[in-house]
């Protein structure tokens, strides 16, 4: 609606004035509020920005308006092409830029991009309706509903807490201050200190602008005129001021450009461990020295980044060391849901809510107080209008008054108080309505933009029910029934409630307690949809989001209005500025959120997604689920403690001393919730603020743009990481309906040379393989004397694929020049330079390099292919690693001892070979182990190397024909090595050697045991088949009632799946670093789940699974069939039995035996199947 212009263009009377106060000029700035390149320009900024904001917000949850650093590009830019501009450039157009680049800004944030879309695509369970995949489309219909409603709410609230109340808003007051200063406006106010509450009428910072009213008096027109030499000085010092600004910015920005991108080639730069190895890999202290985080703390400044120094220390310096030690969070410290990462956060998130709480209680508290004397004033005057009082009050009879002049005067003055009322429907007077009651009017008539330049009422009104209806229709579009519209509509209304609280808060403080407002949202939710709902984490989440939206465009946008207010620019503009910059950045923000995470794992080391794991945990916190042991004790004694200090500095703000020594409650969670080394690069940045400030008594102008540079240089140029990416090799995709591999052909050259290699496509085929182990055997078949079939020649390699911290290319021959490079792990490297040979090509299977690992579907396929892989390689190549602690020696040892030590797995026996016979002692498992303190060491480290703790080489190594382990420069054939381990595992626990000393973890079924009892050969063997199943297992049971046995290291959590391809079910764990990422425990036997049952469901009682001979249907190297006890028929195509229980094979052959179920059918059968990215 439009504001109260006074009375003197509504009433004849005019106004009376004090006699001391000199008569006002209502002014209008000079330029052109609204212009195409000036929008223009702002959405160049604010791309930059968005892509900047969208990096650090995965990273960190922080984000920056940049609206000084906006401000500063826009006119850098404009003055760089002033020759060729139609009409100058003036602070007002400065302004729309500023607003158009604000409005794309905060999109990554307000629409939800850094925390509750990866939590909804990443971390929700499947029991809680998860995870979702959101397609483009849905991302930008989700965005585009998301980013209006608050922008038009701040439109009606403007007038309210800029134009009544007057509030401060620091931030829009010193980014007009910094405009005015750019354009030669306002030399004495920004010469010196300026106190906001003295500049706070409308255009009071936009000097030497146009008068409406043009001024009589000679006197007054000389004294606007400076002396020429003044005015040169003046105008040439601005000159140099904004360009030092520009060229310090574009110096930062340069620096921290290409720091990140030497951050691509050594990723130990942004893990430097400071403290030591211990605490940076046990309890992960180090120190990112990032300049862009360093800006950060600059721009937090002293107060905020010591707070969260503080949080760092007691989260991961006391709490996390805590949990571990006492067993509360047992698993990797990085791991969010068994480890303390994931522990301490319950008690971040509960000094966040008391936070909250307490500081918006307060504000809606003082807003009350305020309000309400004011409120019943304004309900009492309209009750005294609207002739009630006279209907009610008692009535003189048989009189009349005459009128009499004063009469008159008051009759007068309620004509003019009835027409102010009129021109504007707001009841509420100025809250200083007592004080300044003669001078209210007077003073609205001089402090908002004239009429023309406001946003009218029914473009409000339409505009915000319209957002609304928006808003609930795209979350409806997106989500489906797994949000009702109900909740839709009350997050919505709640947001507006709420972001009054945030604009308020951020006018007073310059903090938009956003992350508070939101987890009052999902408290509210929780209270009002019941935990039983299939949804309920869902809407949850949807509710905070759509909180988090109005508080966050209303609040930070307001403080464009407040900078556009001090400059005089039309409030039209800068609306529909923002709503340009808003729709912009919704769209953009969907292809940059969905940009990096098609490149980048999310969660995972670049991209931590940390606020999304706040996010998830808060919503299954308030919906009944519950906390991790002892973690609701420390989340209790937290926020109790904290709520106290909440109190203390919100009575304290602004007048006492002691203020900034209280912590503050959002500051010390987010020290605790972000791994420290992003900490303290910014407590780093908090210091030299406080250097630079009150050591040194500098302006912060520069230390501000310094700041800025290093943000956006990091932020946009982390794009050359992409542009690396796409020089990566394009992958032809493999099929993944046949037996199609890549083989990789390795090229000849010498060690330091660039590693070449060629990739081509190629078929083998399904079929019995040869599985021999020294002392097995395997009776053979009917049709053992078929000719087998051809197949191409290679080697696999199985190897620990190693730290991803510093990755080597290696160069594709054949492929475009720019697109011919793969990275690989450093390890591989070293496999892959220790394997070429100088005269010839070397053809090898590597799954890092011939599978595409960004392939979803080609991976899971070729992974369920991998034991025909390598069962049909010539040879298992095991890189165990290059030469290092005295890796030769140990070698030397194993083969040693592996080719005079002859074990026989099957009888349970172990015995010396013809080459050990002048050796006996070698047998006689009394006699210690004849070896130095610097054998056992070798061995020590060489068996502690990445590959034996593996869980797949079981499977690499026994599926293949032939085996080979090398390390360094030296091989060892497997049949040497294999009795070499059983014997120093044998010998060495009796004499007194720890088994788990030397043992490699996937060796723990092949524990050779001394025989102690007497009996039959195959009694020994069955009992030594029991044994092996049994060593390293634990029973347990499931969620849905099954027993069974997995590996010792399956914990409470872990999940049991039947995989598709899998002789057995298989444990398997979320990653540390969370997300879709899993990894395998190990294999495990399930009662009622070992024969298809998980997929297909059980048999029915009649039928009973039965082994043949001479069936044609060939499983698992058995022949297999199915007897109906009713008919005793046995049936032995599994297809066709498949198909009578209603699931319809897509492909079967009988010899070799390949069935194939696709996932539609499963589902549509009603199997549940879930995708699992196993690494």
């Amino acid at each position: 609606m439009p504001p109260n212009r006074g009375l003197a263009a509504t009433s004849d009377h005019p106004v009376p004035r004090p006699a001391d106060e000199p008569e006002r000029v209502k002014v209008l700035p000079e330029g052109r509020h609204f212009t195409v390149r000036g929008v223009a320009v702002g959405l160049l900024i604010g791309l930059v920005i968005c892509f900047s904001n969208m990096y650090f917000g995965l990273q960190t949850g922080w984000i920056s308006m940049m609206t000084m650093p906006a401000s500063l590009m826009g006119f850098g830019m404009f003055k760089l092409l002033a020759r060729h501009l139609a009409f100058p450039f003036s602070p007002v157009e400065n302004v729309l830029v500023q607003s158009v680049a604000g409005g794309m800004a905060i999109v990554p944030l307000g629409c939800g991009f850094v925390g509750v879309i990866p939590a909804m695509e990443d971390l929700l369970k499947p029991s809680e309706q998860g995870p979702l995949h959101l397609s483009m489309w849905k991302l930008i219909i989700w965005s585009l509903g998301l980013c209006y409603f608050g922008v038009i709410f701040a439109v009606p609230l403007r007038r309210q807490v800029i134009i009544r109340e007057q509030l401060k808003f620091p931030s829009g007051f010193s980014t007009a201050v910094l405009i005015g200063v750019l354009h030669g406006k306002g030399q004495n106010q920004v010469s010196g200190t300026l106190d906001p509450s003295k500049a706070a009428t409308f255009g009071s910072l936009a000097l030497e602008n146009r008068p409406l009213v043009e001024p009589q008096d000679a006197e007054d027109e000389d004294a606007r005129v400076d002396p020429v030499g003044g005015l040169h000085r003046i105008e040439e010092e601005q000159k140099y001021n904004w360009k030092r600004n520009i060229r310090l910015l574009l110096i930062t920005f340069g620096i921290s450009g290409v720091y990140t991108v030497c951050t691509y080639f050594l990723p130990i730069l942004r893990n430097l461990p400071i403290f030591g190895t211990v605490a940076a890999n046990t309890w992960l202290w180090t120190l990112n020295p990032s300049l862009a985080y360093v800006g950060q703390g600059i721009i937090m400044g002293p107060e905020t980044t010591i707070h969260m120094l503080l949080g760092a220390i007691l989260g991961w310096g006391v709490l996390s060391p805590l949990a571990k030690n006492r067993g509360w969070a047992p698993g990797p410290i990085n791991d969010w849901e068994t480890g303390s990462k994931g522990w301490i956060v319950w008690t971040s998130l509960a000094i966040m809510l008391a936070d909250a709480v307490i500081s918006l209680s307060f504000i809606a508290f003082g807003a009350a107080v305020q309000y309400t004397p004011a409120l019943i004033t304004a309900v009492k005057q309209q009750y005294d209008r609207s002739g009630l009082k006279d209907l009610f009050g008692r009535r003189s009879s048989g009189y009349t008054a005459i009128e009499t002049e004063d009469v008159d005067s008051r009759q007068t003055a309620g004509n003019r108080d009835s027409t102010s009322t009129a021109g504007d429907a707001d009841l509420l007077p100025s809250p200083a309505f007592e004080q300044r009651h003669d001078r209210a009017l007077k003073a609205w008539d001089h402090d908002d933009a004239p009429p023309e330049q406001l946003v009218g009422g029914k473009i409000v009104s339409i505009g915000l029910v319209g957002s609304i209806l928006f808003c609930v229709a795209s979350i409806y579009i997106t989500f489906g029934d797994l949000v009702p519209l109900y909740a839709t509509f009350i997050a919505v209304l709640m947001a507006l409630i709420l972001s009054i609280m945030g604009v308020r808060a951020l006018g007073e403080t310059d903090l938009n307690p956003v992350s508070g407002i939101s987890k009052l949202a999902q408290l509210f939710f929780a209270l009002i949809i019941p935990q039983s709902h299939k949804s309920s984490v869902l809407i949850n989440l949807v509710a905070g989001a759509v909180s988090e939206a109005g508080a966050m465009q209303a609040g930070d946008l307001m403080q464009d209005l407040k900078t556009g207010h001090l400059l005089g620019a039309a409030p039209n503009a800068q609306f529909w500025g923002q709503v340009i910059g808003a729709t912009v950045g919704a769209v953009v923000s969907a292809f940059i959120y969905r940009l990096y995470t098609s490149v980048y794992e999310v969660p995972g080391d670049l991209f931590q997604v940390p606020t999304a794991f706040v996010w998830i945990f808060t919503a299954r916190l308030v919906t009944g689920e519950g906390l991790p042991r002892m973690a609701r004790e420390f989340a209790v004694g937290a926020a109790a403690l904290f709520a106290v200090f909440t109190v203390l500095r919100t009575r304290g703000a602004g007048r006492a001393a002691w203020h900034p020594y209280v912590p503050g409650g959002i500051a010390v969670a987010v020290g605790m919730y972000n791994v420290p080394s992003f900490t303290l690069a910014r407590t780093i940045g908090g210091l030299a603020n406080w250097y630079w400030r009150v050591r040194l008594r500098r302006e912060d102008t520069p230390l501000i743009v310094l700041a800025s540079g290093f943000i956006l240089g990091e932020g946009f140029l982390i794009e050359a990481y992409y542009i690396i990416e796409m020089t990566t090799y394009q992958y032809n995709p493999l099929s993944t309906e046949g037996l199609e591999i890549r083989l990789l052909s390795l090229k000849p050259g010498e060690f330091s040379d660039p590693i070449r290699v060629t990739l081509e496509h190629t078929f083998i085929p399904l079929g019995r393989t040869s599985v021999l182990t020294p002392g097995d055997s395997e009776d053979e078949d009917e049709d053992d004397d078929e000719e087998a079939p051809t197949y191409p020649s290679y080697e696999a390699l199985s190897y620990a694929w190693g730290s991803t911290d510093n990755p080597k290319p290696i160069i594709v021959d054949g492929a475009a020049d720019d697109a011919n490079t793969i990275m690989v792990t450093e390890n591989l490297d070293a496999a892959l330079r220790h394997l070429r040979r100088t005269g010839g090509s070397r053809t090898l299977w590597i799954d890092a390099i011939c599978i595409d690992q960004n392939n979803v579907a080609e991976r899971g396929h070729q992974v369920s292919m991998m034991r025909n892989v390598y069962a049909r390689a010539s040879e298992v190549l095991i890189w165990l690693g290059p030469e290092e602690d005295d890796s030769d020696h140990a070698m030397g040892l194993i083969d040693y001892l592996g080719r005079r030590v002859v074990v026989n797995w099957g009888k349970w026996w172990l015995g010396l070979s013809d080459l050990g016979g002048n050796e006996p002692e070698l047998s006689d498992r009394n006699v210690p182990l004849p070896y130095s303190e610097r054998d056992f060491r070798a061995l020590g480290l060489l068996f502690n190397r990445p590959w034996f703790e593996r869980l797949w080489v079981r499977q690499e190594v026994h599926a293949s024909t032939h085996a080979s382990l090398q390390c360094g420069s030296l091989l060892i054939d497997w049949r040497h090595f294999e009795p070499a381990l059983a014997y120093l595992i044998v010998v060495g626990n009796v004499t007194g050697y720890s088994y788990d000393d030397l043992r490699p973890a996937y060796l723990g079924a092949r524990l050779v045991m001394s025989a102690t009892g007497q009996g039959s050969a195959g009694m020994a063997t069955c009992l030594w088949r029991t044994i092996e199943f049994l060593v390293g297992r634990r029973i347990f049971s499931s969620s849905e009632g099954y027993i069974g046995l997995a590996p010792s290291e399956t914990r409470s959590g872990d999940i049991i799946c039947v995989i598709l391809g899998c002789v057995v079910p298989i444990v398997l764990r979320r990653a540390p670093a969370g997300g879709p990422k899993w990894n395998v425990v190990g294999p495990c036997y399930v009662q009622g789940l070992m024969h298809g049952e998980g997929i297909y469901g059980a048999l029915p009682s009649y039928y009973q699974p039965v082994f043949t001979r001479g069936q044609e249907a060939d499983i698992d190297y058995r022949s297999l069939g199915i007897l109906d006890t009713r008919t005793q028929t046995l049936k032995t195509n599994p297809a066709e039995f498949l198909t009578e229980m209603g699931i319809r094979p897509t492909h079967y052959q009988s010899k070799p035996h390949r069935l194939e179920v696709a996932p539609e059918v499963l589902r549509k059968a009603g199997v549940r199947l879930q995708d699992f990215d196993l690494v």
